[in-house]
Order: C-alpha cells, then sequence, then structure tokens
C-alpha cells in the first residue's frame, strides 16, 4: 500500500512511536503527518493493530528509546550520524548536539522528509541542524557504496540501520554490514536490530508477512532471523552488546508488558569497533 505515494510501513512504524511519545521519547512523531492525514493513518494502524498484534507501539517506542539512549551516549559534536534507512526517525531533533547527520532512504521519503524539515525549521517549530538528505537504496550495492563514499574518515562515525535487517535475504543484509565496516574506523559505532532466530515459529511473523503481502505491496516469501552466535562471528571486529525489547521494558516503562510471544521481538545490536 502506497499512502501519497510513500509507503504505509514507514507510517505505521511512525504511529506507533507517536502513540506512546513518552516512553518513545520522540516528541516530534506526531508532526510527520499533517493532521488531514491522521485519520486515514490512524485507521491503518488499527486495521494492523487486530490483524497482526497489538503492542507495536509498546515494542517500537522501547526500540526507539534503546537507539536513542545509545546516540546520547555515542554522538557528539565530532560525529557523523548516517541514517540508512531514515524512515521517519527524528533522531537529530531529539539530540541536543551540533553534529553532522546524512539522512538515507528511497527518493520519494526523502522528498517528503526535506520538504517537511525545511518548512519547520523555517517555523523554528524544528532544531536547526547540520543534515544532509541523500535518495538511495541501501540494497542496491553501488547505491549503497556510492552513500559510504558521502562519509568522513577524519571524524567518529555512528550508524544506525533500523527497521532493515529482517526484509532482506541474509546475503544481502551481511554485505550492507560488510561495506559499512569498511568504511569505519576504531571507535566508530554500529547500531542495527534484528529478529532472534529462536522466535522463527512464532505465529506473529507470519501474520506480519501476511499483512504486508496483503496490504502493502509487497511480497515477502520469508523473513530473516538471526542468533547471536552469527552477528559475534560476523562481527569479529567490533565488541558487541545486545538488548531487546523485553529485556529493556522494565528500564524504559518501569514495568513488564511484554512477552516473547506474540511480539515481533525486536533485538538491537551495539557494535563499537575495535
Amino acid at each position: 500500500m502506497l499512502f501519497n505515494n510513500l509507503p504505509m510501513l514507514a507510517f505505521l512504524v511512525n504511529e506507533s512511536r507517536a502513540k506512546n511519545a513518552e516512553k518513545s521519547g520522540d516528541i516530534y512523531a506526531r508532526s510527520w503527518v499533517p493532521p488531514k492525514l491522521q485519520y486515514a493513518i490512524s485507521a491503518a494502524w488499527n486495521e494492523f493493530s487486530k490483524e497482526v498484534y497489538n503492542k507495536d507501539d509498546t515494542v517500537l517506542s522501547i526500540r526507539n528509546r534503546i537507539i536513542l539512549e545509545t546516540l546520547k551516549l555515542t554522538v557528539n559534536s565530532d560525529t557523523q550520524c548516517i541514517i540508512m534507512p531514515c524512515g521517519m526517525v527524528s533522531y537529530p531533533m531529539l539530540l541536543n548536539v551540533e553534529a553532522e547527520y546524512l539522512e538515507v532512504d528511497v527518493a520519494e521519503l526523502i522528498a517528503y522528509k526535506r520538504h517537511l524539515v525545511e518548512d519547520y525549521e523555517k517555523r523554528g517549530e524544528f532544531p536547526r541542524r547540520s543534515r544532509v538528505f541523500l535518495a538511495a537504496d541501501i540494497c542496491n550495492e553501488a547505491e549503497r557504496k556510492g552513500v559510504l563514499a558521502r562519509t568522513e574518515h577524519s571524524c567518529k562515525k555512528v550508524f544506525i540501520l533500523e527497521g532493515i535487517s529482517y526484509y532482506l535475504d541474509i546475503e544481502n543484509w551481511w554485505s550492507v554490514i560488510k561495506d559499512v565496516i569498511e568504511v569505519c574506523s576504531k571507535g566508530d559505532v554500529i547500531v542495527f536490530d534484528y529478529w532472534p532466530y529462536e522466535e522463527r515459529f512464532n505465529e506473529v511473523y507470519e501474520k506480519f508477512r501476511h499483512f504486508c503481502n496483503n496490504h502493502m505491496m509487497c511480497q515477502i516469501e520469508r523473513f530473516l532471523f538471526l542468533t547471536k552466535e552469527e552477528i559475534i562471528a560476523k562481527l569479529y571486529s567490533c565488541t558487541v552488546k545486545f538488548e531487546s525489547v523485553v529485556d529493556a521494558q522494565k528500564r524504559v516503562l518501569h514495568t513488564r508488558v511484554l512477552k516473547k510471544d506474540g511480539i515481533l521481538c525486536d533485538t538491537c545490536v551495539i557494535a563499537t569497533i575495535k
């Protein structure tokens, strides 16, 4: 499904953050959807909630907080922060840091986001940031390497690859990570999320696959699930930290409402180049 010529999935992810803005920390999430479109987005999210699962706002709010907290610890004024794909995330505004931000996504979404950012900045509703918008498909090797060629070798780099791993085949995913590592130096950070291999038979993933195929104008044969052992082996040049939304919920929500059964169990990886 396309919405205003943009992938509906990007709007649904943003809606999940916006519904729980106090927990996600994303006070700008509502800004990505004009009021006249909000009803349609909310209706689509409610349909997703009924057909797949009804805790996506909690799951993605915790995921957003894990990544936001990581960025607050790793991004400073001498950092280049590369967000690929950038979707409708608000990290540059949520970080009170004058870093350089590279935001990468498909051309239609980049055009939409650039227009909104420029408008909000002129009106003083978004803090101004040094940012570059790049239209590219990071799954395309040539386009991805074109983006990576824009990264700075003389400063610290932090890469965010959020909400993408499970849609790729395993060769493509590890090619993305390999290319990112090749432009990294000691101390650079790579953050991504994945779905654990041991959760592959949880029926919620099949419900989500059917929802995507029936409503999102995509044909997904299977999702990619990864093991901790495989990730550690592939990231042998890094120190690696794992944190799942289930593990982080007590810290973020001050209670426990999530179990692995019945949710898309996002697990974040924070890898620092040795």
